[in-house]
């Protein structure tokens, strides 16, 4: 059974892993509210997409390239989904970081464009890797 929601949600997640930034972006409602959740220094309410842009940008520079954002898994049910995804890049120090996310998405009223994310990440590895790209900061400036 073909569902329209999913291939929205699979349209718009499959652009993040291509880093397709802008037509990425273009997939979320310009008043998006997203909540990252937990204990780490990404922690907070990005409302709206400038304020989710430059978390994006504040993430990705923990890296010496942009990270692969794979989709894991998705589960659809009406105007909401859970995405599962895995990243993986190498830290500023060399090393190799890997991360499970799950993003709890729900569409507008429009049914077409994202507007609410609640973002869960392991709180222990980001705050690592924010850790080791400061320290690497210091060492190099």
């Amino acid at each position: 059974m073909n569902n329209p929601k999913r291939s929205i949600f699979e349209n718009v997640f499959s652009l993040l892993s291509k880093h397709n930034w802008d037509k990425y972006f273009a997939g979320f409602d310009p008043q998006t509210k997203w909540v990252c959740h937990g204990e780490h220094p990404f922690t907070g309410n990005y409302n709206g997409l400038q304020e989710i842009k430059q978390g994006y940008s504040r993430y990705i520079h923990l890296f010496q390239s942009t990270p692969q954002f794979k989709l894991r898994n998705l589960m659809v049910e009406g105007n909401k989904a859970i995405a599962h995804f895995y990243h993986e890049g190498t830290r500023k120090d060399g090393k190799p970081f890997t991360m499970d996310q799950w993003l709890v998405v729900e569409l507008g009223n429009d049914g077409k464009k994202i507007l609410m994310v609640d973002d869960y990440v392991d709180a222990h590895k980001l705050s690592e890797l924010c850790k080791v790209t400061e320290h690497h900061q210091k060492r190099t400036a």
